[in-house]
């Protein structure tokens, strides 16, 4: 009984990696500020990446890693909002998807709306946008858009 349970164990250590998943590598580009101020928008941007994160899904490219890379090739990550220059970015960072999108003031609200390019194909895989009612209400606004 001991020698079986002891095959058991290998093997399912054996065949674990055969089913786990490699999380797909994702970069999420500070979102357009557009009648919002800058600080805003950065904010709601790293709250995305960290609700991207906490999705468990996706292996997220830090900030600070985009921001070396796209130095090095002189391009900003800010005001990226299109597909073209989402794939540039995109394989700049090596990741499969890049999230973009744009902060917008809408009344005494703000809206959200962001778009999942894949960097391969250079169409959006998923769009989608949320209202936060005031500014007090925007952490909850990113986490249901995540």
């Amino acid at each position: 009984m001991g020698k079986t349970l002891s095959v058991v164990i290998f093997l399912s250590l054996l065949a674990s990696p055969l089913f786990s998943q490699e999380k797909m590598r994702l970069a999420v580009l500070d979102l357009e500020s557009k009648g919002v101020s800058k600080v805003i928008a950065s904010s709601v941007s790293d709250l995305l990446r960290t609700e991207m994160v906490d999705t468990g899904q996706f292996t997220v490219v830090e900030r600070s890693q985009m921001n070396t890379i796209l130095r090095e090739h002189e391009l900003q990550q800010t005001g990226c909002t299109d597909n073209a220059c989402a794939v540039q970015v995109g394989k700049l960072l090596s990741a499969k998807k890049i999230l973009i999108g744009e902060v917008n003031q809408m009344g005494a609200g703000v809206i959200i709306t962001a778009r999942v390019v894949d960097v391969e194909k250079g169409t959006a895989d998923f769009a989608s946008s949320e209202r936060a009612g005031n500014l007090n209400d925007i952490d909850r606004a990113t986490k249901m858009l995540a």
